[in-house]
């Protein structure tokens, strides 16, 4: 069973032709299924962060949030996310930067796994399941990154990629 074809310079069938096959695939079954995220809040605001004491690497303010999983079949597969960074600049791997205010930094707390999410690195989200839905709780955390905390507003954005296992 030919899967593709790439032809060479004299066309199909020409001596240096490669064709790939794929053999032993016959329990293959192509199942229509998606998951669609849904991220609560869409937009994080901290509001008004206070200089009241505040220290260089010390977290002002924390902000909940919530990624849920809905699935449009009952299929066993398992979620994998990635987080990127599309507005600021990624700083020692768990901190982004807005562009706009370099004396904070942002970094995305996974509450269950109780540890900081790497931003570009694919993490576990729900593991091979059958399970329609799926929810986990996150914290944004906005920390002073420099000796000199600069006042005024701020943006960064993210992106959430999603990888089916």
């Amino acid at each position: 069973m030919v899967a593709f074809q790439f032809d060479g310079a004299g066309g199909v069938g020409a001596p240096k032709t490669v064709a790939p096959t794929l053999s032993g695939i016959g329990g293959l079954k192509y199942e229509p299924c998606e998951s669609r995220l849904s991220i609560s809040p869409k937009d994080i605001d901290f509001g008004k962060a206070y200089l009241n004491n505040s220290k260089q690497g010390e977290v002002v303010k924390s902000v909940a949030f919530t990624i849920t999983e809905n699935r449009a079949c009952s299929s066993a597969y398992g979620v994998d996310l990635s987080i990127n960074a599309i507005s600021g600049i990624v700083q020692d791997l768990n901190v982004l930067v807005p562009i706009n205010n370099k004396s904070v930094g942002i970094g995305i707390f996974d509450v269950s796994a109780n540890k900081l999410i790497n931003y570009g690195q694919r993490f576990v989200f729900s593991p091979k399941e059958t399970a329609l839905s799926s929810s986990k709780a996150y914290e944004a955390r906005l920390k002073w990154i420099s000796p000199a905390a600069a006042l005024g507003k701020f943006t960064a954005g993210i992106v959430v990629n999603i990888i089916y296992n």
